[in-house]
């Protein structure tokens, strides 16, 4: 039987885990859901795109939000987990600065890279 001081280590533990999943969570898809709705408009009128397709656009995003929901919980992280979780939010912040550089900033970005 474990003693109390393990137990209660084992409970900080795991609810540190949890608390340190929950804020990822919330950066990563906050940052993501809200960038793509604000640059819906600018991708319609840049691309063209009419109501149907943009509806297609959104339908398909979320449709890739629920299959990784999905797929996530067949990884099996082994002892690096901390590692790769922390890997993944710097990729996210990363491609977050790259996505607001590209279509924020576009006519600047082309004009420098030119």
């Amino acid at each position: 039987m474990e003693n109390s001081g393990a137990k209660n280590a084992k409970l900080f533990n795991s609810t540190k885990t949890m608390i340190g999943g929950l804020v990822m969570l919330i950066i990563a898809m906050g940052i993501g859901r809200f960038s793509y709705t604000s640059i819906l408009p600018l991708m319609q009128s840049q691309a063209h795109l009419s109501a149907t397709e943009s509806g297609y656009l959104a339908g398909s995003n979320n449709l890739g939000y629920l299959i990784a929901a999905f797929g996530a919980g067949f990884i099996t992280w082994g002892s690096r987990r901390a590692y790769h979780l922390r890997m993944q939010l710097v990729l996210c912040i990363i491609l977050t600065g790259h996505h607001f550089i590209i279509f924020m900033l576009d006519d600047f970005a082309l004009s420098c890279w030119n």
